[in-house]
């Protein structure tokens, strides 16, 4: 495993994106599954006020260039499965002579550490077609939603969401994975969520606040592939046995 010779999470985060990126996919979970249990160790085992009270600061975000395959021309020519938004998040940091512990990683740090856990497994469940992993990837990415949400209620400024709509990439992928395993209310509820913010985030890149700047978010590709989701009538009931 090559995890096991690695202790830095941000290492083992930015390795295992690069693995997605080249499809590797068993790789990628070996790696950031890794990173994602030195960030729970050190919570649980806890560590000093001063510690946590100064993070490692983070300083750029990045998505990878791995993308679906394939994407709509039109929202109404795809099914709901055919789009799960496939790209990894790398994160930055500043560095000094000291390895970067997991208990001062930022918030945006660690809640992009376990959405890149979740899309490796989400990955390769749809490789080998695995509920288990299905229902891990879900797990890892409704842990990110929590480290974000836990930052926003202590007043957290979250560069993930402000800058790069970090959460509306989960939302497709929580709503995806539910409408596969067969829970067509929590996936319209996501699906729903994700309309919303997407309405936003449309309306925000024709402002002049985004204009001026260098967009971070989606590319058109991206939009449009999640639009799509959003388009699907979702069934009501469980098919029949």
């Amino acid at each position: 495993m090559i995890a096991q010779h690695y202790s830095d999470p941000i290492e083992l985060n930015n390795m295992g994106v690069r693995h997605i990126e080249e499809n590797d996919k068993t790789s990628a979970c070996d790696l950031l599954s890794t990173a994602v249990k030195l960030i729970l160790k050190a919570d649980s085992t806890g560590s000093s006020s001063t510690e946590r009270n100064s993070p490692v600061k983070c300083n750029h975000f990045e998505w990878s260039n791995a993308t679906n395959n394939s994407f709509p021309e039109k929202p109404c020519e795809v099914a709901v499965e055919q789009y799960v938004f496939s790209r990894g998040m790398y994160v930055y940091c500043q560095r000094s002579k000291m390895r970067h512990q997991s208990f001062n990683l930022s918030s945006d740090a660690k809640a992009a550490i376990a959405y890149n856990a979740g899309l490796a497994y989400h990955l390769l469940a749809i490789e080998k077609s695995d509920s288990i992993l299905l229902r891990k990837a879900s797990h890892m990415y409704r842990f990110s939603q929590s480290i974000l949400r836990k930052a926003n209620k202590s007043g957290s400024y979250s560069k993930l969401c402000f800058n790069y709509f970090f959460h509306v990439s989960i939302l497709n992928n929580l709503g995806q994975i539910s409408y596969d395993l067969v829970d067509y209310s929590a996936s319209t509820q996501y699906f729903g969520k994700l309309k919303l913010n997407l309405k936003h985030l449309i309306a925000k890149s024709m402002s002049a606040e985004l204009s001026s700047r260098k967009w971070d978010a989606f590319n058109q590709n991206d939009l449009r592939g999640m639009i799509s989701n959003t388009v699907i009538d979702i069934p009501t009931t469980a098919p029949c046995a």
